[in-house]
Protein backbone atom coordinates (compact mmCIF):
# COMPACT_ATOMS: atom_id res chain seq x y z
CA UNK A 1 0.00 0.00 0.00
CA UNK A 2 1.37 2.99 -1.23
CA UNK A 3 1.39 5.98 1.19
CA UNK A 4 0.48 9.79 0.11
CA UNK A 5 2.47 12.31 1.11
CA UNK A 6 0.87 16.23 1.18
CA UNK A 7 2.41 19.22 1.99
CA UNK A 8 1.67 20.17 4.94
CA UNK A 9 -0.05 23.85 5.20
CA UNK A 10 2.02 26.25 7.49
CA UNK A 11 1.10 27.65 11.00
CA UNK A 12 0.25 30.71 8.88
CA UNK A 13 -1.75 31.84 6.15
CA UNK A 14 0.96 32.60 3.18
CA UNK A 15 0.06 36.62 3.37
CA UNK A 16 0.82 36.61 6.64
CA UNK A 17 4.48 38.05 6.89
CA UNK A 18 6.23 39.66 9.58
CA UNK A 19 5.80 43.84 10.10
CA UNK A 20 9.10 44.59 8.22
CA UNK A 21 9.03 42.54 5.01
CA UNK A 22 5.64 43.66 4.35
CA UNK A 23 7.16 47.74 4.69
CA UNK A 24 10.33 46.26 2.35
CA UNK A 25 8.20 44.90 -0.28
CA UNK A 26 6.21 48.04 -0.46
CA UNK A 27 8.92 50.34 -0.97
CA UNK A 28 10.94 47.93 -3.34
CA UNK A 29 7.11 48.49 -5.69
CA UNK A 30 7.22 51.89 -5.14
CA UNK A 31 10.86 51.99 -6.31
CA UNK A 32 9.89 49.97 -9.22
CA UNK A 33 7.18 52.18 -10.00
CA UNK A 34 8.80 55.21 -9.77
CA UNK A 35 11.63 53.48 -12.42
CA UNK A 36 9.08 52.41 -14.89
CA UNK A 37 7.54 56.05 -15.23
CA UNK A 38 10.87 57.87 -15.38
CA UNK A 39 11.42 55.53 -18.29
CA UNK A 40 8.10 55.72 -19.94
CA UNK A 41 9.10 59.71 -19.57
CA UNK A 42 10.68 62.98 -17.90
CA UNK A 43 7.38 65.10 -18.86
CA UNK A 44 4.58 62.16 -17.04
CA UNK A 45 7.17 62.67 -13.53
CA UNK A 46 6.90 66.21 -14.05
CA UNK A 47 3.53 66.17 -14.05
CA UNK A 48 2.88 64.06 -11.21
CA UNK A 49 5.47 66.48 -9.19
CA UNK A 50 7.60 63.31 -8.73
CA UNK A 51 11.39 64.71 -10.00
CA UNK A 52 12.48 68.41 -10.53
CA UNK A 53 13.77 69.82 -13.70
CA UNK A 54 11.18 71.08 -16.87
CA UNK A 55 9.88 69.12 -19.98
CA UNK A 56 11.24 69.33 -23.53
CA UNK A 57 9.13 71.67 -25.65
CA UNK A 58 9.57 71.63 -29.44
CA UNK A 59 10.42 74.68 -30.87
CA UNK A 60 8.23 76.05 -33.96
CA UNK A 61 10.06 76.42 -37.39
CA UNK A 62 8.49 78.74 -39.94
CA UNK A 63 9.63 78.83 -43.22
CA UNK A 64 9.05 81.77 -44.95
CA UNK A 65 7.50 82.33 -48.52
CA UNK A 66 9.72 81.67 -51.16
CA UNK A 67 12.59 80.32 -49.09
CA UNK A 68 15.17 77.30 -49.36
CA UNK A 69 15.47 75.96 -45.29
CA UNK A 70 16.73 72.64 -44.84
CA UNK A 71 16.42 70.46 -41.49
CA UNK A 72 18.38 67.69 -39.84
CA UNK A 73 16.49 65.77 -37.61
CA UNK A 74 18.48 63.97 -34.18
CA UNK A 75 21.75 63.83 -36.40
CA UNK A 76 20.80 62.63 -39.31
CA UNK A 77 21.18 63.93 -43.71
CA UNK A 78 19.76 67.22 -44.20
CA UNK A 79 16.61 67.56 -45.86
CA UNK A 80 13.80 70.20 -47.06
CA UNK A 81 12.06 72.02 -43.89
CA UNK A 82 8.30 72.13 -44.06
CA UNK A 83 6.89 75.27 -42.56
CA UNK A 84 5.22 75.03 -39.08
CA UNK A 85 7.28 72.14 -38.35
CA UNK A 86 8.63 71.31 -34.41
CA UNK A 87 12.21 71.01 -34.01
CA UNK A 88 13.66 69.04 -30.55
CA UNK A 89 17.28 69.37 -29.07
CA UNK A 90 19.68 68.19 -31.21
CA UNK A 91 18.18 69.07 -34.45
CA UNK A 92 19.95 71.35 -36.80
CA UNK A 93 18.13 73.82 -39.72
CA UNK A 94 20.13 76.24 -42.62
CA UNK A 95 19.01 78.98 -44.69
CA UNK A 96 19.98 79.44 -48.44
CA UNK A 97 20.94 82.42 -50.44
CA UNK A 98 17.75 84.98 -50.13
CA UNK A 99 16.00 82.32 -47.73
CA UNK A 100 14.97 83.54 -44.11
CA UNK A 101 13.28 81.34 -41.20
CA UNK A 102 11.89 81.68 -37.82
CA UNK A 103 12.25 80.18 -34.62
CA UNK A 104 9.99 80.54 -31.98
CA UNK A 105 10.39 78.61 -28.26
CA UNK A 106 7.47 77.94 -26.01
CA UNK A 107 8.87 80.70 -23.77
CA UNK A 108 8.13 83.68 -26.18
CA UNK A 109 11.21 83.90 -27.45
CA UNK A 110 11.85 84.34 -31.18
CA UNK A 111 14.81 83.98 -33.10
CA UNK A 112 14.72 84.89 -37.28
CA UNK A 113 17.52 83.69 -39.32
CA UNK A 114 18.74 85.69 -41.98
CA UNK A 115 19.83 83.85 -45.32
CA UNK A 116 22.87 81.43 -45.22
CA UNK A 117 22.82 80.84 -41.33
CA UNK A 118 22.73 77.49 -39.35
CA UNK A 119 21.38 76.63 -36.01
CA UNK A 120 21.00 73.81 -34.08
CA UNK A 121 18.74 73.69 -31.11
CA UNK A 122 20.78 72.71 -27.92
CA UNK A 123 17.56 72.88 -25.37
CA UNK A 124 14.55 73.67 -24.84
CA UNK A 125 12.66 73.04 -21.71
CA UNK A 126 10.49 74.43 -19.12
CA UNK A 127 7.46 73.93 -16.13
CA UNK A 128 4.98 76.96 -15.35
CA UNK A 129 7.54 78.34 -13.19
CA UNK A 130 11.22 78.33 -15.21
CA UNK A 131 12.42 77.11 -18.46
CA UNK A 132 15.59 77.11 -20.01
CA UNK A 133 16.24 77.65 -24.19
CA UNK A 134 19.88 77.12 -25.82
CA UNK A 135 20.62 77.09 -29.30
CA UNK A 136 23.78 77.21 -31.50
CA UNK A 137 24.08 79.92 -33.81
CA UNK A 138 27.12 78.18 -36.28
CA UNK A 139 27.13 81.27 -39.09
CA UNK A 140 25.37 83.82 -40.32
CA UNK A 141 23.12 86.51 -38.78
CA UNK A 142 20.03 85.76 -36.18
CA UNK A 143 17.67 88.37 -34.84
CA UNK A 144 16.31 87.52 -31.79
CA UNK A 145 13.11 89.06 -29.59
CA UNK A 146 12.63 87.86 -25.84
CA UNK A 147 9.60 88.35 -24.32
CA UNK A 148 9.00 90.79 -21.69
CA UNK A 149 8.44 89.70 -17.99
CA UNK A 150 4.73 88.02 -18.11
CA UNK A 151 5.91 84.62 -15.71
CA UNK A 152 7.22 83.86 -12.54
CA UNK A 153 10.27 82.22 -12.17
CA UNK A 154 13.57 81.69 -13.77
CA UNK A 155 14.24 82.21 -17.63
CA UNK A 156 17.23 80.99 -18.85
CA UNK A 157 17.98 81.99 -22.92
CA UNK A 158 21.74 80.85 -23.95
CA UNK A 159 22.69 81.60 -27.62
CA UNK A 160 26.19 79.68 -28.28
CA UNK A 161 28.89 80.53 -31.13
CA UNK A 162 31.90 78.55 -31.72
CA UNK A 163 33.60 81.44 -29.67
CA UNK A 164 31.14 82.94 -27.71
CA UNK A 165 27.70 82.71 -25.66
CA UNK A 166 25.08 85.06 -25.34
CA UNK A 167 22.86 85.07 -22.25
CA UNK A 168 19.92 87.28 -22.91
CA UNK A 169 17.68 88.70 -20.24
CA UNK A 170 14.29 89.52 -20.75
CA UNK A 171 13.08 92.36 -23.34
CA UNK A 172 16.06 91.96 -25.59
CA UNK A 173 15.89 92.74 -28.77
CA UNK A 174 19.14 92.05 -30.73
CA UNK A 175 21.03 90.89 -33.34
CA UNK A 176 23.73 87.86 -33.21
CA UNK A 177 26.58 86.78 -35.50
CA UNK A 178 28.60 83.78 -33.89
CA UNK A 179 31.72 86.66 -33.06
CA UNK A 180 29.43 90.26 -32.52
CA UNK A 181 25.89 91.21 -30.90
CA UNK A 182 24.13 94.72 -31.42
CA UNK A 183 21.98 95.08 -28.77
CA UNK A 184 18.84 97.42 -29.38
CA UNK A 185 16.71 96.93 -26.03
CA UNK A 186 17.56 94.43 -23.19
CA UNK A 187 16.76 94.86 -19.81
CA UNK A 188 19.04 95.60 -16.28
CA UNK A 189 22.60 95.38 -17.64
CA UNK A 190 22.02 93.60 -20.90
CA UNK A 191 22.78 90.87 -23.03
CA UNK A 192 25.98 89.08 -21.31
CA UNK A 193 29.00 88.12 -23.57
CA UNK A 194 31.15 85.37 -22.63
CA UNK A 195 34.62 83.87 -24.73
CA UNK A 196 34.66 80.08 -24.48
CA UNK A 197 36.89 78.56 -22.23
CA UNK A 198 36.87 81.45 -19.71
CA UNK A 199 34.87 83.03 -17.00
CA UNK A 200 35.32 86.44 -18.06
CA UNK A 201 32.29 88.45 -19.12
CA UNK A 202 30.57 91.90 -20.20
CA UNK A 203 27.49 93.27 -20.43
CA UNK A 204 26.38 94.72 -23.43
CA UNK A 205 23.56 97.33 -22.58
CA UNK A 206 21.01 99.07 -24.78
CA UNK A 207 22.87 101.41 -27.93
CA UNK A 208 26.09 98.65 -27.67
CA UNK A 209 27.39 96.68 -29.73
CA UNK A 210 30.57 94.20 -29.23
CA UNK A 211 32.45 92.89 -32.22
CA UNK A 212 35.27 89.78 -30.72
CA UNK A 213 38.00 89.72 -33.36
CA UNK A 214 39.14 86.45 -34.71
CA UNK A 215 42.58 86.93 -33.14
CA UNK A 216 41.74 87.91 -30.10
CA UNK A 217 42.82 86.38 -26.75
CA UNK A 218 39.87 84.54 -24.46
CA UNK A 219 41.71 86.34 -22.02
CA UNK A 220 41.92 89.84 -23.28
CA UNK A 221 40.31 93.00 -21.68
CA UNK A 222 37.00 92.54 -23.30
CA UNK A 223 35.99 96.71 -22.63
CA UNK A 224 38.37 97.49 -25.84
CA UNK A 225 35.85 95.52 -28.01
CA UNK A 226 32.66 97.36 -27.14
CA UNK A 227 31.50 100.35 -29.06
CA UNK A 228 28.16 102.24 -29.59
CA UNK A 229 26.75 101.75 -32.93
CA UNK A 230 25.89 104.58 -35.44
CA UNK A 231 22.65 105.14 -37.47
CA UNK A 232 23.03 102.11 -40.02
CA UNK A 233 22.46 99.86 -37.03
CA UNK A 234 19.10 100.94 -36.43
CA UNK A 235 17.96 101.02 -40.20
CA UNK A 236 19.75 97.28 -40.50
CA UNK A 237 17.48 95.98 -43.46
CA UNK A 238 17.41 92.22 -41.88
CA UNK A 239 16.52 94.36 -38.51
CA UNK A 240 13.80 96.53 -39.41
CA UNK A 241 12.41 93.51 -42.07
CA UNK A 242 12.03 91.21 -39.12
CA UNK A 243 10.50 93.41 -36.76
CA UNK A 244 7.98 94.20 -39.45
CA UNK A 245 7.17 90.32 -40.66
CA UNK A 246 6.96 89.07 -36.49
CA UNK A 247 4.86 91.64 -35.80
CA UNK A 248 2.43 90.74 -39.10
CA UNK A 249 3.25 94.15 -40.31
CA UNK A 250 3.75 93.77 -44.33
CA UNK A 251 7.01 95.24 -45.47
CA UNK A 252 6.35 98.06 -47.85
CA UNK A 253 9.12 99.86 -50.62
CA UNK A 254 6.90 103.33 -50.52
CA UNK A 255 9.13 106.23 -48.18
CA UNK A 256 8.14 106.83 -44.76
CA UNK A 257 6.01 109.55 -43.32
CA UNK A 258 8.27 113.18 -43.08
CA UNK A 259 7.43 115.96 -40.43
CA UNK A 260 4.03 117.17 -42.69
CA UNK A 261 2.37 114.48 -40.19
CA UNK A 262 1.48 115.62 -36.50
CA UNK A 263 3.39 112.74 -35.35
CA UNK A 264 6.73 114.02 -35.65
CA UNK A 265 7.67 117.79 -35.83
CA UNK A 266 10.76 119.13 -35.76
CA UNK A 267 11.11 122.65 -34.96
CA UNK A 268 15.05 123.56 -34.55
CA UNK A 269 16.95 123.57 -36.34
CA UNK A 270 15.73 124.89 -39.91
CA UNK A 271 16.72 123.35 -43.50
CA UNK A 272 19.83 125.16 -44.50
CA UNK A 273 20.42 126.79 -41.58
CA UNK A 274 23.89 128.05 -40.88
CA UNK A 275 25.53 127.34 -37.18
CA UNK A 276 28.63 128.98 -36.12
CA UNK A 277 28.56 127.13 -32.68
CA UNK A 278 30.26 123.42 -32.07
CA UNK A 279 27.06 122.07 -31.54
CA UNK A 280 23.29 122.75 -32.76
CA UNK A 281 20.26 122.43 -30.42
CA UNK A 282 17.40 120.18 -31.88
CA UNK A 283 14.03 120.52 -30.48
CA UNK A 284 10.53 119.17 -31.58
CA UNK A 285 7.45 117.56 -30.60
CA UNK A 286 5.45 114.26 -30.86
CA UNK A 287 2.14 112.56 -30.45
CA UNK A 288 2.48 111.01 -27.64
CA UNK A 289 -0.60 108.01 -28.77
CA UNK A 290 1.73 107.93 -32.08
CA UNK A 291 5.59 107.76 -31.10
CA UNK A 292 6.98 106.98 -27.84
CA UNK A 293 10.75 106.57 -28.39
CA UNK A 294 12.40 109.68 -30.20
CA UNK A 295 15.63 109.19 -31.86
CA UNK A 296 18.41 111.59 -33.13
CA UNK A 297 20.94 110.18 -35.99
CA UNK A 298 20.62 107.01 -34.52
CA UNK A 299 20.45 107.87 -30.34
CA UNK A 300 16.98 107.23 -28.22
CA UNK A 301 16.09 110.76 -26.43
CA UNK A 302 14.05 111.49 -23.62
CA UNK A 303 10.98 113.15 -24.45
CA UNK A 304 8.99 115.06 -21.51
CA UNK A 305 5.64 114.30 -20.76
CA UNK A 306 3.93 116.96 -23.06
CA UNK A 307 5.71 115.36 -25.91
CA UNK A 308 8.46 117.61 -26.50
CA UNK A 309 12.20 116.44 -27.11
CA UNK A 310 15.61 118.13 -27.25
CA UNK A 311 18.59 117.55 -27.56
CA UNK A 312 22.39 118.97 -28.36
CA UNK A 313 24.24 117.29 -31.05
CA UNK A 314 27.83 118.28 -31.79
CA UNK A 315 28.70 119.30 -35.39
CA UNK A 316 32.01 118.27 -37.05
CA UNK A 317 34.11 120.82 -39.29
CA UNK A 318 33.39 123.76 -41.75
CA UNK A 319 30.96 121.11 -43.77
CA UNK A 320 27.31 120.70 -43.93
CA UNK A 321 25.99 117.77 -41.81
CA UNK A 322 22.59 115.78 -41.99
CA UNK A 323 20.37 116.11 -38.43
CA UNK A 324 17.96 112.71 -38.90
CA UNK A 325 15.26 112.31 -36.53
CA UNK A 326 12.98 109.22 -36.28
CA UNK A 327 9.45 108.34 -34.00
CA UNK A 328 9.16 104.75 -33.26
CA UNK A 329 5.79 103.59 -31.83
CA UNK A 330 5.30 101.32 -29.24
CA UNK A 331 6.36 98.32 -31.30
CA UNK A 332 9.55 99.92 -32.27
CA UNK A 333 8.07 100.00 -35.82
CA UNK A 334 9.76 103.76 -37.91
CA UNK A 335 6.54 105.35 -37.84
CA UNK A 336 7.83 109.31 -38.90
CA UNK A 337 11.27 110.45 -39.69
CA UNK A 338 12.61 113.74 -40.72
CA UNK A 339 16.12 115.20 -41.67
CA UNK A 340 17.64 118.16 -41.11
CA UNK A 341 20.66 119.76 -43.63
CA UNK A 342 22.89 122.06 -41.88
CA UNK A 343 26.20 123.87 -42.73
CA UNK A 344 28.63 124.85 -39.88
CA UNK A 345 30.81 127.80 -40.59
CA UNK A 346 32.33 128.01 -37.03
CA UNK A 347 34.24 131.66 -37.14
CA UNK A 348 38.13 132.61 -35.76
CA UNK A 349 36.26 134.12 -32.71
CA UNK A 350 33.94 131.10 -31.52
CA UNK A 351 37.13 128.31 -32.16
CA UNK A 352 39.58 130.34 -30.18
CA UNK A 353 37.16 129.63 -27.03
CA UNK A 354 37.75 125.93 -27.28
CA UNK A 355 40.91 124.82 -25.36
CA UNK A 356 43.30 122.55 -26.65
CA UNK A 357 41.84 119.97 -29.31
CA UNK A 358 42.90 116.20 -28.78
CA UNK A 359 45.82 114.50 -30.79
CA UNK A 360 44.97 111.45 -33.27
CA UNK A 361 48.42 109.09 -33.03
CA UNK A 362 47.10 106.07 -35.22
CA UNK A 363 46.39 105.22 -37.93
CA UNK A 364 47.61 108.56 -39.00
CA UNK A 365 48.15 111.80 -37.69
CA UNK A 366 45.69 114.87 -37.34
CA UNK A 367 45.04 116.50 -40.86
CA UNK A 368 46.44 113.29 -42.32
CA UNK A 369 44.77 111.02 -45.21
CA UNK A 370 44.98 107.39 -44.27
CA UNK A 371 44.29 104.96 -47.22
CA UNK A 372 43.32 101.52 -46.61
CA UNK A 373 41.24 98.54 -48.33
CA UNK A 374 40.51 96.62 -45.01
CA UNK A 375 36.81 96.78 -43.39
CA UNK A 376 38.12 98.43 -40.36
CA UNK A 377 40.25 101.21 -39.09
CA UNK A 378 40.56 101.75 -35.04
CA UNK A 379 41.65 105.53 -34.15
CA UNK A 380 43.68 105.83 -31.44
CA UNK A 381 44.44 109.31 -29.54
CA UNK A 382 45.51 110.97 -26.83
CA UNK A 383 43.27 113.78 -24.66
CA UNK A 384 44.38 117.11 -23.61
CA UNK A 385 44.38 118.09 -19.59
CA UNK A 386 41.13 118.53 -18.54
CA UNK A 387 39.14 116.57 -20.84
CA UNK A 388 36.17 114.91 -19.43
CA UNK A 389 34.55 113.19 -22.52
CA UNK A 390 35.53 112.68 -25.96
CA UNK A 391 33.25 112.93 -29.24
CA UNK A 392 34.06 111.62 -32.65
CA UNK A 393 31.94 113.30 -34.86
CA UNK A 394 28.82 113.28 -33.57
CA UNK A 395 29.29 110.17 -30.97
CA UNK A 396 30.58 110.33 -27.57
CA UNK A 397 33.05 107.68 -26.50
CA UNK A 398 31.74 105.17 -23.92
CA UNK A 399 34.87 103.83 -22.66
CA UNK A 400 36.89 106.99 -22.11
CA UNK A 401 38.47 107.40 -19.31
CA UNK A 402 39.93 110.73 -17.97
CA UNK A 403 42.35 109.19 -15.71
CA UNK A 404 44.11 107.25 -19.03
CA UNK A 405 43.86 110.23 -20.91
CA UNK A 406 44.09 107.87 -24.13
CA UNK A 407 41.14 107.07 -26.83
CA UNK A 408 39.74 104.50 -29.44
CA UNK A 409 37.45 104.28 -31.74
CA UNK A 410 36.40 101.58 -34.15
CA UNK A 411 35.35 102.36 -37.39
CA UNK A 412 33.90 99.18 -39.35
CA UNK A 413 31.99 99.06 -42.82
CA UNK A 414 29.66 96.58 -41.49
CA UNK A 415 29.18 99.02 -38.61
CA UNK A 416 27.79 101.87 -40.91
CA UNK A 417 30.12 104.37 -39.20
CA UNK A 418 32.84 103.52 -42.44
CA UNK A 419 31.73 103.35 -45.66
CA UNK A 420 33.61 102.97 -49.25
CA UNK A 421 35.23 105.96 -50.43
CA UNK A 422 36.73 109.19 -48.15
CA UNK A 423 35.42 109.13 -44.24
CA UNK A 424 35.93 112.56 -41.90
CA UNK A 425 36.39 111.88 -38.31
CA UNK A 426 36.31 115.04 -36.36
CA UNK A 427 37.71 114.19 -32.68
CA UNK A 428 36.51 116.69 -30.03
CA UNK A 429 37.60 117.21 -26.73
CA UNK A 430 34.94 118.54 -24.53
CA UNK A 431 36.09 119.68 -20.10
CA UNK A 432 33.84 119.71 -17.53
CA UNK A 433 31.77 122.74 -18.19
CA UNK A 434 30.84 121.53 -21.70
CA UNK A 435 33.01 123.73 -23.68
CA UNK A 436 34.18 121.87 -26.94
CA UNK A 437 37.69 121.98 -28.26
CA UNK A 438 38.60 122.83 -32.27
CA UNK A 439 37.86 119.36 -34.04
CA UNK A 440 41.18 117.01 -34.80
CA UNK A 441 40.69 116.14 -37.87
CA UNK A 442 41.73 112.49 -39.92
CA UNK A 443 40.41 111.87 -43.08
CA UNK A 444 40.22 107.69 -44.08
CA UNK A 445 39.63 106.66 -47.67
CA UNK A 446 38.42 103.20 -47.94
CA UNK A 447 39.15 100.47 -50.84
CA UNK A 448 41.06 103.30 -52.60
CA UNK A 449 45.38 102.46 -53.51
CA UNK A 450 47.33 105.37 -54.93
CA UNK A 451 46.38 108.61 -55.81
CA UNK A 452 47.71 112.21 -55.01
CA UNK A 453 45.77 114.89 -51.97
CA UNK A 454 46.61 118.05 -50.30
CA UNK A 455 47.05 116.43 -47.24
CA UNK A 456 50.06 114.25 -46.19
CA UNK A 457 49.25 110.51 -47.14
CA UNK A 458 50.19 107.59 -44.28
CA UNK A 459 50.15 104.41 -46.48
CA UNK A 460 49.57 100.93 -44.99
CA UNK A 461 49.58 99.58 -41.53
CA UNK A 462 48.46 100.29 -38.53
CA UNK A 463 52.55 98.96 -37.16
CA UNK A 464 54.62 101.20 -36.23
CA UNK A 465 57.60 99.78 -38.02
CA UNK A 466 58.61 101.36 -41.60
CA UNK A 467 60.75 98.79 -42.84
CA UNK A 468 60.80 98.12 -46.86
CA UNK A 469 59.18 94.57 -47.85
CA UNK A 470 62.06 92.07 -48.95
CA UNK A 471 60.75 89.35 -51.64
CA UNK A 472 63.68 86.85 -50.47
CA UNK A 473 63.22 83.32 -50.97
CA UNK A 474 61.38 81.92 -47.52
CA UNK A 475 63.63 81.48 -44.62
CA UNK A 476 60.50 79.29 -42.45
CA UNK A 477 58.57 77.81 -45.24
CA UNK A 478 55.95 75.74 -43.80
CA UNK A 479 55.16 77.95 -41.07
CA UNK A 480 52.26 79.29 -43.15
CA UNK A 481 49.00 77.75 -43.42
CA UNK A 482 45.10 78.90 -44.63
CA UNK A 483 42.35 77.24 -41.85
CA UNK A 484 39.45 78.71 -43.99
CA UNK A 485 37.24 79.08 -45.69
CA UNK A 486 38.41 75.82 -47.39
CA UNK A 487 41.32 74.61 -45.38
CA UNK A 488 44.47 73.80 -48.08
CA UNK A 489 45.02 76.00 -51.70
CA UNK A 490 41.63 76.58 -53.12
CA UNK A 491 38.09 77.31 -52.07
CA UNK A 492 34.72 77.68 -54.27
CA UNK A 493 32.79 80.90 -53.51
CA UNK A 494 28.87 81.18 -54.01
CA UNK A 495 28.45 83.65 -51.85
CA UNK A 496 29.30 87.83 -50.89
CA UNK A 497 31.82 87.72 -49.54
CA UNK A 498 34.28 85.10 -47.41
CA UNK A 499 36.99 85.67 -44.42
CA UNK A 500 40.10 84.25 -45.41
CA UNK A 501 42.37 83.19 -42.40
CA UNK A 502 44.83 81.12 -40.64
CA UNK A 503 47.62 80.51 -38.70
CA UNK A 504 51.25 81.88 -39.24
CA UNK A 505 54.77 81.53 -36.84
CA UNK A 506 55.52 84.03 -34.04
CA UNK A 507 58.20 85.37 -35.56
CA UNK A 508 56.16 87.13 -37.97
CA UNK A 509 56.02 90.73 -37.62
CA UNK A 510 53.79 91.26 -40.68
CA UNK A 511 51.31 89.66 -43.00
CA UNK A 512 50.46 90.73 -46.58
CA UNK A 513 47.89 89.96 -48.60
CA UNK A 514 48.38 90.71 -52.57
CA UNK A 515 51.02 93.40 -51.75
CA UNK A 516 48.91 94.78 -49.26
CA UNK A 517 49.72 94.78 -45.34
CA UNK A 518 47.05 93.51 -42.78
CA UNK A 519 46.40 96.71 -41.05
CA UNK A 520 44.99 94.57 -37.90
CA UNK A 521 47.50 91.78 -37.72
CA UNK A 522 49.65 92.00 -34.60
CA UNK A 523 53.24 91.13 -34.53
CA UNK A 524 53.87 87.99 -33.02
CA UNK A 525 49.92 86.65 -33.29
CA UNK A 526 49.87 83.38 -34.58
CA UNK A 527 46.81 84.05 -36.54
CA UNK A 528 45.49 86.19 -39.14
CA UNK A 529 42.47 87.11 -41.20
CA UNK A 530 41.78 88.98 -44.40
CA UNK A 531 38.14 90.02 -45.76
CA UNK A 532 37.23 89.26 -49.37
CA UNK A 533 34.12 90.64 -50.55
CA UNK A 534 32.57 91.72 -53.99
CA UNK A 535 31.74 94.99 -52.40
CA UNK A 536 35.40 95.75 -51.32
CA UNK A 537 36.45 95.20 -55.13
CA UNK A 538 38.98 92.23 -53.90
CA UNK A 539 36.47 89.84 -55.19
CA UNK A 540 35.71 89.20 -58.30
CA UNK A 541 33.60 86.80 -60.53
CA UNK A 542 36.37 83.97 -62.19
CA UNK A 543 39.31 82.93 -60.52
CA UNK A 544 40.79 85.32 -57.77
CA UNK A 545 44.42 84.85 -56.60
CA UNK A 546 45.48 86.13 -53.52
CA UNK A 547 49.18 85.44 -52.25
CA UNK A 548 49.89 85.20 -48.68
CA UNK A 549 53.10 86.51 -47.30
CA UNK A 550 54.48 86.46 -44.01
CA UNK A 551 57.58 88.94 -43.02
CA UNK A 552 59.64 88.86 -40.06
CA UNK A 553 60.83 92.31 -38.36
CA UNK A 554 64.14 93.05 -41.15
CA UNK A 555 60.86 92.63 -43.68
CA UNK A 556 62.29 89.38 -44.69
CA UNK A 557 59.99 86.58 -46.52
CA UNK A 558 59.39 83.66 -43.24
CA UNK A 559 56.87 81.49 -45.53
CA UNK A 560 54.41 82.82 -48.56
CA UNK A 561 51.91 80.55 -50.36
CA UNK A 562 49.12 80.93 -52.80
CA UNK A 563 45.12 80.89 -52.63
CA UNK A 564 42.77 80.33 -55.36
CA UNK A 565 38.99 81.38 -55.58
CA UNK A 566 36.73 80.27 -58.08
CA UNK A 567 33.77 82.87 -58.02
Amino acid sequence: MKSHYRYRRPLYGQSMEPAGKKTFRRMVTVVVAIVALYVLGKGTLALFGLIGGGHEQGVNLRVEAGSSVDIALGGKDFIAAEDNTSLQPGDAVRTSAKSHAVLSFADGTIMRMDEQTSMSVLKSEGTTDKSTISAELLEGNAWVSTPAASQSGTRLRIIDAPSLSFDLPKNTEALLTPRSVVVYSADGAGVTVTPKNTSAHLAIGEGQQFVFPVDAAATANLEQYRTAFTLSAFRNAFVNDSRLKIKGIASTSGSMPTDSTSALTLTSPTDGQNIATASVHVAGTIDPATVTTVRINGRTITTASGGSFQNDVTLPGNTAYDIHVEGLNADGILVAETTRTVRHQQSDAAAATGFASPAITSPAAAAETFRTTDSEVVIRGSAPAGTAKIMVNDYILKLFDPAKGSWSYLARLDLGNMKAGENIYDVVSIDANGNRSTPARLTVVQGVSGGVTATPVTQGSSSSIATKPQNNAPTAAGTLSITGPTAGTSHTETGTGFLLEGTTSASTDSMWVNDYRLQLYKSGVKYWNYIASAAFGNLKKGTNTYTIVARDKNGKVLDKMVYTVTY
